[in-house]
Order: structure tokens, then sequence, then C-alpha cells
């Protein structure tokens, strides 16, 4: 092989890692162009070639995969592709994955090394060990954040919880906030329902493509006023649980804040770098909601496959506000909960025993 001899060459979409077509450069001839389908965690499913004299298009490939990204079965495997699961490069030689902060080993379901941004509790296990539904293109995917994120504020509020709280009820207070906060991910698939809390870009400080800046900043706003309401009618009416769970879904919207918020030209590179990001409350002049919408089956637009703040660099900045943020809107909002259903904290019956 000539040194500097080009051999491949790729055709990429605008989404993150969305590979459409490459071409065998070598041969130079249209047959040997591929055109790449994929499924919705973007995972090569289909490798096509299209015949120019007979104006036809053959699948020359077809791949099954096991869960976590082994080829169990292909039905020409000398149609090869460097891309393959999630549309992540593999090296031959090792059979590992390149995901730019970590390497990843299908045949283990590992990474090789531990999540640099410690924000899981298994800091090895790829994507919370759920690789049917989610996908981490940058080696820093955080399937716990908002589970985290939600006790270390809570934490933040209450250091004193055994003695302020006693154990059984701080974990209610936390297991209900946090499940309720989870919750508003539910539906995020591409063919969920509209009305799923995961398909209201509103919920989660993002924008719809024809929105602007402004209309997606007063829709997260009268989101957040709709929550708080819901917050105050349900300690109004004594009804506790009702309460937690308002104030649960605010915390994953205000967290999602910090996690998508992009730069004005809709860079990543938000936070630490003199932009104005304000915060949930007063969104900041220099940032904005970014687009979410699908596209070929999976996410596209500003956010992308991977979340804004763990491709920006100064990531943990972004979740160091986030929990004072989040630790200063409950704080005062527990209190008032607590005068009004200390008595019931954790309901008769219930199992709870420390956070």
């Amino acid at each position: 092989m000539q040194v500097g001899h080009l051999r491949q060459r790729y055709l990429w979409g605008p989404a993150v890692d969305q590979i459409l077509a490459e071409e065998d450069v070598d041969g130079g001839t249209p047959e040997l162009v591929k055109w790449i389908l994929t499924d919705h965690l973007n995972t090569v499913r289909d490798i096509a070639r299209y015949d120019s004299e007979t104006q036809s298009t053959t699948v020359v490939n077809h791949l099954v995969y096991d869960a976590y990204g082994n080829v169990t079965a292909e039905t020409n495997a000398a149609v090869e592709s460097l891309f393959l699961f999630t549309a992540r490069p593999f090296d031959p030689d090792t059979g590992l994955q390149n995901n730019l902060n970590r390497w990843y080993d299908p045949s283990v379901g590992r990474w090789l090394s531990e999540d640099p941004a410690q924000a899981d509790i298994n800091l090895c296990r790829y994507v919370a060990n759920n690789p049917v539904i989610y996908v981490d293109p940058t080696g820093l995917w955080k399937g716990d954040t908002h589970r985290q994120l939600t006790r270390q504020s809570f934490l933040t509020a209450f250091p004193d919880y055994a003695e302020v709280l006693g154990d059984a009820c701080a974990a209610y207070i936390l297991e209900v906030m946090t499940q309720s906060n989870l919750g508003q991910d539910a539906g995020s698939m591409p063919w969920s329902e509209a009305t799923q809390p995961g398909q209201q870009n509103y919920r989660h400080y993002c924008r719809d493509q024809q929105q602007s800046v402004a209309q997606a900043n007063t829709a997260y706003a009268q989101y957040l006023n709709t929550e708080l309401n819901t917050f105050n009618t349900a300690l109004a009416g004594s009804s506790c649980h009702a309460g937690l769970q308002a104030l649960g879904r605010l915390t994953h919207s205000w967290q999602d804040y910090y996690g998508h918020a992009v730069t004005l030209a809709g860079r990543d590179n938000a936070w630490g770098t003199g932009i104005a990001t304000g915060n949930p409350d007063a969104p900041g002049s220099g940032v904005k909601a970014p687009t979410f919408y699908y596209r070929f089956g999976y996410p596209a637009g500003e956010h992308g496959l991977s979340e804004p703040g763990d491709r920006d660099p100064n990531s943990a900045l972004r979740r160091s506000e986030a929990i004072d943020f989040v630790a200063g809107k409950i704080k005062p909002m527990l209190d008032r909960w607590l005068e009004k259903c200390r008595c019931n904290c954790p309901p008769q019956g219930s199992n709870y025993v420390t956070v």
C-alpha cells in the first residue's frame, strides 16, 4: 500500500455520528459506494449498493447483533465496514470500539476504563446495562445522572437529614422525588406518543425545529410555573405525595437547563467561558435551548445523540451549578412540605429505611 494513499471516503449527515455512505476509493467505481442503513441506536443494520446500470439498490450485507454490539450473524461477511454498533469505529485488530473518551469491549459489555466524569454507580458498566435503549457515543454517558444530581442536591439542602428528618422520612422524600424526576424521560424514543413527557421539549429546556429561542424560553418558564402551582395546590389540599411528585418533576427540568443549554451559535462549550449562562429562573443572554428532533430514527439538531452538557469541556461545572441551584430551590419548598406533611413521613405501612 502506498504511503498516504486514500483508501476510504465517508459521507456524513448533520447529526452526531450520522454516517450515510462510504466509498472504496481504491476501486473508483460507483459500485463500490456503500450506503448505510441504521436503526434507532444508530447501529448499522444494512449495507446497500446502487447499480447504475440497472438503476437498482441491493442490500449486500445484513447484520444481526446481540444487545451489547457483538455481530452474531451477517449475510455477507466480505462486505465490511469500520462503523457498526452505534456507528462508532471499531479497531479490527482488537475488536474494541473507540468512543472518544474510552474504549468499549462488546465481548464483555463494559468499558476498559472508568467513567472520567465519575457520574455512575458502576463506573465501567455500559449505559447502565440497558443497551437496547441507550447509547454512549462519547464514553461519558451518565445512566444515573438525574438520580445522582437529585441525591446530591438533597444532601446539600439537608446535610443533617438524619437528625432533621429521620432516615425513613428522608428516604421517602428522596425516592418519590427521584422516581418522579426520572419519569420526565418516559416516552423519549422516536416512536413514542407526542403526549409522553419525553416528547415535550418544554419540559427539558429544548426547543422544536420551528420554535424561536424566545418562544422556547417562554414555554419552559410556563411549564415550571405550572409545576410550581401543582406543588402549591397539592400542599393546600394536603396531597403530600402529589406535592413531592411535582417537586421531583421540577428537579428534572431545572437540571436539564444545565445539561442542555448551548451557546447562541449552537455550541456546547457554554460554561466556564465568560458567557452569560444564567439559571432556570432567568436564562442567560448568552445561551439558548437547543433544537431537538428525530432524523432517521435518532436525535438530531443542536442537541444530538449525547447531552450538550456531556460534550462541554466544562461539564463538571454544569453539574455543580445544577446541584447548587436545585438544592437552593428544594430547601424552602421541602421546609413548607414538612410543615404540612411531617406527621405522615413516611406514610404508614411503607418500608423506607435510609437514603
